[in-house]
């Protein structure tokens, strides 16, 4: 019995939905769908394909992928469009280097960005909105406000603002904030009011009614096997330590947790700062170093059951998150150098082209002989005449100095060659003196004593010591000349 033949033939997807037409000019795709497929394929699908390979992509969703890749391509989608939905960064992130997407996908992803290229310039130009309208840091700071006191002073006089210390040193969630919930540092958790400064250091926010939250980075979470359990250290400069171990009603209140980008944790955030829920303290102990002596207290901290799951906390920051967090400490780092007096930018590079001089071959026709210029020619290039380099600079006067900091050292006096040398043969008193230019040269110390009269009682009669009245003459003269006696003056000698 014979049966039918079955061939089947495999198509790629660029094939089935190949389209060759030119941009239809549609610009009719929402904004807020574009941001949706944005993370969709950078929080959910990259992250999956980049650990599993291509082969955990479902069929329905390549093809998802590459129909919405296609009507990008065919569509005219506005640049500000672009911008404040992300999407170029995703379809950056399909075409990658070390891309692991299915081939047809990556494909139509190179197809779309070669097309913005040619429209909008180059790619990483298009940026993001961050301090622009519908970017997270609008209507709240400046790239100019630099330090702690400029934005405590803004927020203060701003209405509506809720950085007061009264809002904050409440428990619980205050009815505003939900597990997951990020900022970029923590003066902006203090602008948001979730702590009651934005002291960046690990802390704990309490008064004298109780603790309220605590915020933990470097080594303050010691023992964490799970991201619902940990034990925190607290430090012994710390006075909210007591407010946690008090044996009171207020001490056992839920305690808002926030972990730090710097914490030293397999939980702390990539980037940033992170809320991760109500917690409440089962336990601590107290012990006391032995080298510095100092009573360290160990906090043991458990999740509170009515949170949601960690699971989903953990998945921020998301992939606009550190966005926003990588350009807030670009444009942080580059406006500190353009308010720094003392940073000097480097010079532009410019093209340049130099010109050779030859000498005029119209001289044996009765030319004048002067020099020809040629060389490498660029357009719209400085020229740089060879005849001018080999010239003598001409005398410039001494500019001043172009840093206040320079310090114009004094050029040192030419000394005359008048010194005395050394007497090997001195017994003391002899040295090198070198006169000053501004003072009288120092007379030596045997010239001193040559002038030096007689003490009372000694008359003519040179003294010697009396050691050396007991040696015979012969002994007298091999020893040298006594260093107790004093030589008697030429006009004392008889």
């Amino acid at each position: 019995m014979a049966f039918p033949v079955l061939l089947r033939k495999q198509f790629r997807l660029d094939e089935l939905f190949e389209d060759n037409s030119e941009s239809s000019g549609d610009d009719s795709i929402d904004p807020d769908f574009l941001r949706n497929q944005a993370r969709w394929i950078r929080d959910d699908l990259d992250p999956k394909i980049s650990q599993e390979g291509p082969e955990w992509l479902k069929p329905d969703q390549v093809v998802t992928v590459f129909k919405f890749l296609e009507q990008l391509r065919r569509s005219r989608v506005p640049e500000r469009h672009i911008r404040s939905s992300r999407i170029h960064l995703a379809v950056a992130l399909i075409a990658g280097q070390a891309t692991r997407w299915p081939g047809s996908v990556v494909d139509v992803a190179d197809k779309l960005l070669e097309n913005w290229s040619i429209r909008y310039g180059e790619i990483s130009e298009i940026g993001i909105d961050l301090y622009d309208e519908g970017g997270r840091l609008h209507g709240i700071c400046l790239p100019t406000d630099l330090t702690k006191e400029v934005l405590e002073v803004k927020w203060s006089k701003a209405s509506g603002s809720r950085t007061n210390p009264p809002f904050s040193r409440r428990h619980g969630d205050l009815g505003v904030f939900k597990p997951g919930d990020w900022w970029i540092n923590t003066m902006l958790a203090y602008h948001a009011s979730i702590i009651d400064s934005g002291n960046p250091l690990g802390r704990i926010v309490a008064d004298k009614h109780g603790a309220y939250a605590i915020i933990m980075n470097e080594l303050d979470e010691l023992d964490s096997p799970r991201p619902d359990i940990f034990t925190y250290k607290a430090k012994s400069t710390e006075p909210g330590r007591f407010r946690l171990t008090a044996a009171t009603p207020a001490s056992r209140q839920p305690i808002r947790v926030l972990r730090a980008h710097s914490l030293r944790s397999f939980w702390a955030p990539k980037a940033g700062l992170r809320y991760d829920g109500l917690y409440k303290v089962s336990g601590w102990s107290i012990k006391q170093d032995q080298q510095s002596k100092a009573w360290n207290y160990d906090i043991r901290f458990e999740r509170c059951s009515t949170e949601p799951p960690m699971s989903e906390v953990l998945r921020h920051p998301t992939a606009e998150e550190v966005d926003d967090y990588t350009e807030y400490k670009r444009i942080r780092h580059v406006t500190r150098l353009t308010h720094n007096t003392f940073h000097r930018a480097k010079p532009l590079r410019e093209p340049v082209r130099m010109v050779q001089p030859l000498p005029d071959t119209s001289l044996a026709a009765g030319g004048e002989g002067k020099m020809m210029t040629t060389g490498i020619s660029r357009p719209n290039a400085p020229a740089i005449n060879l005849n001018e380099r080999l010239t003598a600079p001409a005398f410039r006067p001494k500019q001043a100095a172009r840093s206040r900091l320079r310090i114009e050292l004094p050029t040192p006096p030419v000394l005359p060659d008048n010194s005395t040398a050394v007497d090997p043969e001195a017994l003391f008193g002899e040295a090198l003196t070198i006169p000053s230019p501004t003072k009288a040269p120092r007379t030596p110390i045997r010239e001193i004593l040559k002038t030096v009269l007689p003490l009372p009682g000694l008359g003519g009669v040179k003294k010697i010591s009396p050691l050396r009245a007991e040696m015979t003459p012969a002994q007298q003269g091999a020893q040298g000349d006594d260093y107790f006696s004093l030589p008697t003056p030429p006009e004392n000698q008889q």
